[in-house]
């Protein structure tokens, strides 16, 4: 991530003790070097499998450096861990295939950024945000049709929908439905980093607003036309925060690590403004997509909601 001038007087705040210790923090690739946690056999096999990664592969090329040379907060636990799957996977793989060697072997080193200590921020809602198409997709891979026989709970696009206008409406859950999971193992969320004691993304432009979130949020750039819901439910109810990692975003290329001179959270990439010249011409400069704040926490489920809010 970039520095900007609120990053700089964060920065500047932080005793000058911590801002030595910090300037002497190594990478995790390099903490693992230094710890012995992988052999030098191990280490030169990695390095190799990622080197062809990084010459052969969009997502190669965009990874591979932030993981080795950006990448401070990834535990030596997770970061040897994940070495270990590469060359276990991507060694006897093609070139071609060593995107499916990362992308299988991430999502067993998530949350290992370390803990958020977010007692001093005052957060009192955190949001998650989630395409509408992928929410009716996700709902009806695991609780529609073709669902486990013990998980199914909807049996046509119409009861999803119906369960969707619920949530929007605050209407009367089943007690099933009250456990449906919202997002996977870990969820992504952000809060109102100027008004913690506020929900995120209020008193946007009405005409565009779901573009304006999915930019400040860096989800996508291929449509930013696509209708959005925005999950709001508060902190007390999400167990620990956590900072994200590169094995965290997995194959998302415009994740950023967390910078090393701020310690606490993550903030997310945001989209150009030239993004969004076609979707919402003519935006004050008040309005533009500004980065937010972000964080992980463990699976988040239905009943956790207070509030739905749908961007279109």
């Amino acid at each position: 991530m970039r520095c900007d001038r609120l990053c700089e007087l964060r920065y500047l705040r932080v005793p000058w003790i911590r801002i030595l210790l910090a300037m002497k923090r190594l990478t995790s690739f390099e903490r693992v070097k230094k710890g012995g946690k992988l052999s030098v056999a191990e280490l030169k096999q990695f390095v190799s499998v990622l080197a062809k990664w990084e010459s052969s592969c969009y997502f190669g090329g965009k990874i591979v450096p932030k993981l080795l040379d950006r990448e401070h907060f990834l535990s030596v636990f997770g970061f040897s861990g994940l070495a270990r799957e590469m060359i276990a996977i991507g060694s006897a793989h093609p070139t071609g295939l060593i995107k499916e060697a990362f992308n299988r072997a991430h999502p067993n080193q998530t949350m290992k950024g370390g803990v958020v200590r977010d007692a001093r921020l005052g957060i009192k809602y955190l949001a998650r945000v989630m395409a509408l198409n992928d929410f009716r997709y996700n709902i009806g891979r695991y609780y529609g049709p073709g669902a486990p026989t013990g998980n199914r709970l909807f049996f046509n696009h119409s009861m999803i929908d119906d369960f969707l206008n619920r949530l929007v409406g605050r209407g009367p859950l089943t007690i099933k439905e009250r456990q449906v999971a919202l997002s996977g193992p870990i969820s992504w969320a952000t809060w109102n980093e100027e008004n913690p004691s506020e929900e995120p993304f209020k008193g946007l432009p009405a005409s565009c607003a779901s573009s304006l979130i999915q930019a400040s949020l860096g989800l996508r750039s291929d449509n930013l036309e696509v209708p959005v819901l925005l999950f709001v439910y508060e902190r007390a109810d999400v167990a620990d925060l956590y900072r994200p990692t590169v094995t965290d975003a997995g194959l998302n290329t415009r994740f950023q690590p967390t910078p090393l001179y701020f310690t606490s959270y993550g903030y997310t990439d945001t989209f150009h403004a030239d993004d969004l010249s076609k979707t919402c011409p003519g935006l004050a400069e008040s309005d533009l997509p500004k980065r937010q704040p972000e964080v992980l926490h463990s699976q988040l489920l239905a009943n956790s909601i207070i509030r739905v809010r749908r961007y279109s």
